[in-house]
């Protein structure tokens, strides 16, 4: 289907979640900012993070949610894709496309548009690669020919700072690749070791797989779109958006209260899913885990929250933003995202946590390790030496988690005694 003009022409926009009219709100095509809130129709399906404590939106929150649609600045490489697509600002890429993303189920059309959810979404319809291409390796030989369909595509609002498509493969499964900006592209094998870490500790469905592709130039990482029908990712940032103005913003307890009061998950539930994530973040020296890559599952339908997201994005770990690791301090780094810790902390963090029943019992850390080796010595670009000092630093982490349990053993805390599969 080919879309002539791009949204932002027309002085009025309507918001919708899926075929559901949210509101209605005029638009700066100059600027590429929201001005104001026309009309509210169905402000219950609003997304999380326009909405506040009271059950309000105003024109700013709208604009921040806009905004945050773009392609962050903080992209690699960002200013290459700009200039070769011969724009100022990438919001009018999210023009373009419907303002349209494979993370959820949110869009706008012209106001008093006939346009349906089924017309449109990138789910069901195909997608132009041409612009994935681009983001996924903004060195290639696209230039800013690209037409209007060629812009009709969730790779105009994918968010996250390393270059990356969504793609469709043979069978119709959306795709999500994404290239390497840390040294030696360790960063692409990263995401590998991390998804053979969650096969040994928790069940399937609980992590977002990730595997190798490889290219004439170039190895991805890759990953399959974890929603199903009328589902969207509701993320931590999202939530805690509403709660901005508290005074304890940003602390654990105030962040488990709010992902508690939103969701309607209780606090136990919460407190066993981020001791999971942390913990498993801390053998993996994740350093990248904010607000914005963690959450639930909401139904678009029902507005249910029904599960909690899969773990995903562990690719800056294992150091791979250090250039040398030859010193102790060599192999801090800063945990995220909780106020009042710093450079270092991530194991004083973990005592935030003594509930392990998610841990099954007799968990080989020690074939998970030589297992990591492993996929980290496919990267033709890693040096021996560097592979040596990656393993050094893993086994200090086992060895740290492994006096965590014993503490945290101390209180006698249950574990699973089953096997996880």
């Amino acid at each position: 289907m080919r879309f002539v003009n791009k949204v932002a022409d027309l002085p009025i926009l309507q918001l919708m979640n899926e075929d559901v009219p949210v509101l209605s709100f005029s638009y700066d095509s100059g600027l590429h900012r929201t001005e104001n809130i026309v009309s509210e129709d169905n402000l219950d399906f609003a997304p999380v993070s326009m909405v506040s404590k009271d059950g309000s939106t105003s024109p700013e929150d709208l604009d921040w949610w806009w905004r945050h649609r773009s392609i962050p600045a903080s992209r690699a490489h960002l200013r290459l894709v700009a200039d070769k697509l011969g724009v100022e600002d990438l919001a009018e890429l999210v023009e373009r496309s419907f303002a349209l993303s494979l993370s959820d189920r949110y869009w706008v059309r012209p106001h008093g548009s006939c346009l349906a959810w089924g017309d449109v979404n990138f789910y069901d319809n195909p997608f132009s690669d041409k612009l994935g291409v681009l983001t996924l390796t903004p060195s290639s030989g696209v230039d800013g020919t690209l037409a209007g369909d060629d812009l009709m595509t969730p790779n105009s609002t994918v968010g996250g700072n390393v270059p990356k498509k969504w793609c469709v493969a043979g069978d119709g499964t959306r795709l999500l690749l994404k290239a390497g900006t840390q040294l030696f592209d360790q960063d692409v094998y990263n995401e590998v070791v991390a998804t053979s870490l969650y096969d040994a500790t928790i069940e399937d469905g609980s992590y977002v797989p990730y595997r190798l592709f490889e290219s004439p130039e170039q190895v991805f990482c890759g990953c399959e779109e974890f929603l199903s029908d009328h589902e969207e990712y509701v993320s931590c940032a999202d939530v805690l958006r509403r709660y901005r103005g508290d005074g304890s913003f940003g602390t654990y307890l105030h962040t488990v209260d709010s992902l508690g009061e939103v969701s309607g998950f209780d606090a136990e539930a919460i407190g066993e899913r981020m001791s999971m994530m942390f913990s498993l973040d801390a053998l993996l020296a994740n350093s990248d885990r904010h607000a914005g890559n963690f959450g639930f599952i909401r139904d678009t339908e029902t507005l249910a929250y029904k599960r909690f997201a899969p773990l995903f994005d562990a690719g800056v770990s294992l150091w791979c933003d250090k250039r040398r690791l030859s010193a102790p301090s060599d192999y801090d780094y800063e945990p995220r995202p909780f106020a009042g810790y710093g450079v270092g902390d991530q194991w004083r963090r973990l005592r935030l946590f003594d509930d392990y029943r998610w841990l099954p019992s007799g968990v080989d850390l020690d074939s998970w390790a030589e297992e990591a080796l492993r996929i980290l010595s496919l990267n033709p670009l890693m040096p021996g030496e560097r592979l040596d000092a990656v393993s050094r630093g893993i086994d200090l982490n086992i060895l740290n988690f492994r006096r965590h349990l014993e503490k945290a053993a101390r209180l006698s805390f249950p574990v699973k005694t089953a096997p996880r599969r």
